[in-house]
């Protein structure tokens, strides 16, 4: 699917809103530089399960008709709750807008324990969406299940649902949806966006792309 209007509008307010937040310089380098090739990320939440949002993203090139990098998408059940580990209630999943994003684990930037079973060379590289409404750290990382996430999102391939007996001592007294992404998808879905973002890099002689991440609501 093709780059739609409203996603070039939000391309074009996170562009700007970039150069004010962490590229000051960034309108007039690019008067003396060539045309650099930039990353949309579009994240599309399509289902809500009894324990996981479960969506799609694609990968591309600014301006390319066609997704570089596809797969599943999954991020915590839809509601208002306390995760633990401190964070206290919050709302879940993230909200969706348009964020910037960078390379955690990339030169110059700081480094993540997310994707650590990554392949080599992008083990420890994650993409961080950029001032996330009360959430810090919001990352696209390897898991396959609700627990593997406190508000990040996690990438690989299909996402599937699974029916769970609710039980009352040896009895079922009902069924709760399970989203998972399929096993055995994560780590490498992970590495192939990471290998794509760094052949963007090299075709930008060297420099990073700016990464903008969209987030849609069903």
């Amino acid at each position: 699917m093709a780059t739609t209007n409203d996603d070039l509008e939000c391309l074009q307010t996170a562009q700007t809103k970039r150069e004010k937040e962490i590229e000051p310089n960034a309108a007039a380098d690019r008067k003396v530089c060539k045309k650099r090739v930039d990353i949309v990320i579009t994240v599309t939440r399509k289902q809500y399960t009894d324990d996981t949002t479960l969506g799609t993203f694609d990968a591309r090139r600014v301006g390319d008709a066609d997704a570089a990098v596809t797969g599943g998408t999954l991020e915590p059940k839809k509601g208002t709750y306390n995760l633990g580990h401190g964070a206290g209630s919050k709302t879940y999943p993230i909200p969706a807008g348009t964020y910037n994003g960078l390379v955690r684990g990339s030169t110059g930037a700081t480094s993540t324990s997310k994707n650590g079973k990554v392949a080599s060379p992008y083990t420890n590289h994650a993409v961080e969406l950029l001032a996330v409404p009360d959430f810090q750290d919001v990352l696209i990382h390897n898991g396959t299940k609700s627990a593997d996430t406190l508000g990040c999102i996690l990438i690989g391939g299909a996402t599937t649902v699974d029916d769970q007996p609710i039980m009352q001592g040896k009895k079922v007294v009902g069924t709760k949806k399970i989203g998972h992404i399929t096993p055995g998808t994560t780590n490498p879905k992970n590495w192939e966006l990471m290998d794509f973002i760094y052949k963007v890099k090299k075709e930008n002689d060297g420099e990073m792309p700016r990464i903008t991440v969209i987030v849609k609501d069903p």
